[in-house]
């Protein structure tokens, strides 16, 4: 998915890292700078100021490890749907990572009701009787 652009998100990407950054600012009382904000998230300084400066587009590839690291929420960036079936899948996959995230952070036993749904969508499994 490395070239699934995302042109359509760039300035929501570089608002959300601003973002980022005040809340560290606000949380720590120092200033979090380019370069560590880049070895936070896995890429080199110099991607990271071709994002934030409109001189490399935004992909599924750059994005992915902002949304890891939580620098980035997947809610706020717009992604135009019906463009590629990858970008739909890397849309609706990151959707439902985050609601799940969302769910353990409020200590919702998330995994017995993924144990069902994947037992209810199985194909394979015979039913049981709710006798």
């Amino acid at each position: 998915m490395r070239n699934v652009l995302i042109p359509e998100g760039q300035d929501d990407f570089i608002k959300e890292v601003e973002e980022y950054k005040h809340r560290y600012f606000l949380e720590t009382h120092k200033r979090l700078s380019d370069a560590a904000l880049a070895n936070l998230v896995g890429i080199r300084k110099s991607r990271l100021s071709e994002l934030l400066n409109n001189k490399r587009p935004l992909s599924v590839y750059f994005l992915t490890p902002f949304l890891e690291k939580g620098v980035c929420d997947v809610r706020k960036i717009q992604i135009n749907d019906g463009e590629s079936k990858q970008k739909d899948r890397f849309k609706r996959m990151s959707l439902l990572l985050r609601d799940i995230e969302l769910l353990r952070e409020r200590n919702y036993p998330i995994e017995s009701h993924i144990k069902e749904l994947v037992d209810f969508t199985n194909p394979n499994k015979k039913p049981t009787s709710t006798e």
